[in-house]
């Protein structure tokens, strides 16, 4: 099958995630830091050719209507600098509130970590609160390159589950579709809505 490459473009750095070979399951990769294009491009194509991929999913912030942004103008413009880089064709897709979500799972999953802990007070109903060192600038670095990863992992996998559910919809279009030419074809009557002919 195919791999494909999502990127999550943020200002400072682009998540990345890659789908199997099956085009079922999306996964984080890691982020990029944007020092400057050159080495931008060198990592994303790096990536693509690691994980053999085919295709790049490109996450453009579209506005409130569905229309180009000025982000999303830019982003295109460096997707275009991609392809010319990796001579792998782009694939953009919405990507309004990719990071919020990917924010939101990372808590769940205590990927963002918090600052207080809720621990038991040795009782059923009593909790106390333990604070914890506010990470460091390492740490929260750390952090957000796995939230841009996760952001890249959600556009992917909406992509891959979207683009199924369509293969799956024409599949079933089209057996229907041939099961009437067969029909017309044999020259047998239809077989109605009891199945016999």
């Amino acid at each position: 099958m195919t791999v494909i490459i999502a990127l999550d473009v943020g200002e400072r750095r682009i998540g990345v995630a890659a789908s199997d070979p099956t085009g079922l399951l999306a996964s984080p990769v890691g982020a990029i830091i944007r020092n400057d294009l050159a080495s931008t491009l060198d990592g994303i194509g790096s990536v693509a050719r690691d994980r053999g991929a085919t295709a790049i999913l490109v996450g453009v912030p579209l506005g409130l209507l569905g229309e180009a942004t000025t982000r999303s103008e830019d982003i295109r413009s460096l997707a275009n600098r991609i392809e010319a880089h990796t001579g792998l064709p782009m694939v953009f897709r919405d990507e309004r509130n990719t990071s919020q979500d990917a924010l939101r799972l990372a808590t769940a999953g205590d990927l963002a970590g918090g600052h207080v802990d809720a621990l038991s007070g040795g009782s059923s109903t009593g909790r106390r609160a333990r604070l914890r060192p506010i990470p460091s600038v390492r740490e929260r670095e750390a952090r957000r390159r796995r939230i841009d990863a996760l952001a890249a992992t959600v556009l992917l996998q909406a992509y891959l589950d979207e683009r199924r559910r369509l293969e799956e919809a024409l599949k079933d279009a089209l057996d229907d579709r041939a099961g009437d030419n067969e029909t017309d074809i044999l020259g047998l009557p239809d077989p109605g809505i009891d199945g016999k002919r």
